[in-house]
């Protein structure tokens, strides 16, 4: 990995540009996964129907109580 040297200028235009641009690329990527994590109320439904577990309810029964969980994707 290529370690930034002191000539890198954090107060350039360059630097203000690719941060805006990461901010909006880690926004966009948040909303996704907002997106893909919630399921509808008629899905839902429908994998209850079927006496299925949602994908969260799976993890949380997978772990134990009060252990700390990150959901990475």
């Amino acid at each position: 990995m290529k370690i930034l040297g002191k000539e890198y200028d954090l107060n350039s235009e360059q630097h203000k540009e690719n941060q805006i641009a990461m901010n909006k690329l880690n926004l966009e990527l948040q909303d996704r996964i907002e997106e893909v994590m919630n399921i509808t109320p008629d899905v839902e439904k429908r994998i209850l129907k079927k006496d299925k577990m949602t994908p969260k309810q799976r993890v949380q029964n997978l772990l134990d109580k009060g252990s700390p969980f990150l959901s990475i994707s």
